[in-house]
């Protein structure tokens, strides 16, 4: 499996619009059908959409206004993320009662019986993941 790092993904998502696929791949040094199988990824989950959605008469001043509005809500759920706390996740529409095991900047990580999973903060904020209820 091809690892990409957080700043793969987030050069891919800020340059998919701007960028052939082969591009992409000889920035950040992959194949382009690896790139191509990423971008599918970022796609399934809601970080990318098909070229034809981007609208490019978006007005700048909506797009900072919704920005600023997105680093208030990601400051607020990092406040809300502690760790050795349990939360109820909702994830695909079932609800798990999750324990805070490791955070950073970026994501944290819970566990659930018998397993770990880490997600990004914009996963919360995109609605990837949501909370179930508020934290305990």
């Amino acid at each position: 499996m091809i690892k990409y790092t957080v700043s793969d993904d987030e050069f891919i998502i800020n340059n998919y619009t701007k960028m052939t696929t082969r591009e992409i791949a000889k920035v950040i040094g992959k194949l382009p059908g690896q790139v191509d199988n990423h971008i599918h990824v970022l796609k399934k989950k809601g970080l990318i959409y098909n070229k034809s959605n981007y609208n490019s008469s978006v007005d700048a001043t909506e797009l900072e206004v919704q920005g600023i509005q997105n680093k208030y809500d990601m400051t607020s759920i990092r406040k809300q993320i502690k760790l050795n706390k349990f939360i109820k996740l909702q994830i695909n529409n079932i609800t798990e009662n999750c324990e805070i095991i490791f955070k950073t900047y970026n994501y944290f990580t819970i566990r659930h019986n018998n397993y770990v999973d880490s997600f990004n903060y914009t996963d919360l904020l995109m609605g990837v993941v949501s909370f179930a209820t508020d934290i305990h």
